[in-house]
């Protein structure tokens, strides 16, 4: 947390000690601006979330509603419906899916995270691991570690 630096003049009468902070120092570079994200693990929505359907999940497939090259730039796909809509930096169509049909929870193609609108939160639960393996294995070609599995 802290990175202390001691000096002191010949003899040793005078010391200077600088106590210099990670939060400072990103402070001062102008990056202090981050975040932590701590999902929630007791979301009451996530009955919402149905089977991934056969056909799977493909992360490379673009919004349903957007005609332009903007179609597959930070996509999400409903855990309800399985549907493909834009976020919110884009068109902002799954927001507005999401408002039309409360549909809750949906998972992000960039980083595989699950947010839930009605908690207006990230989310984490085993019950994410069907849909959120069908993208990794889209993603990736691989099976998914299980962090739920002990």
């Amino acid at each position: 947390d802290h990175l202390l630096a001691a000096s002191s003049t010949s003899g040793g009468s005078k010391q200077m000690i600088i106590s210099i902070t990670l939060d400072n120092v990103l402070k001062e570079l102008g990056m202090d601006e981050g975040f932590a994200v701590h999902p929630r693990h007791d979301c009451p929505h996530l009955p919402a979330v149905t089977a991934v359907p056969p056909s799977g999940i493909n992360v490379t497939s673009p919004c349903v509603e957007c005609t332009s090259d903007c179609a597959t730039v930070e996509n999400w796909i409903c855990l309800t419906c399985y549907t493909i809509h834009c976020g919110r930096v884009v068109n902002e169509h799954m927001l507005l899916h999401s408002a039309e049909l409360s549909h809750p929870i949906v998972l992000g193609f960039v980083d595989l995270s699950v947010w839930c609108y009605h908690c207006d939160s990230y989310i984490e639960s085993p019950v994410l691991y069907e849909a959120k393996n069908a993208a990794y294995m889209s993603k990736f070609g691989e099976t998914m570690p299980n962090i739920y599995s002990k």
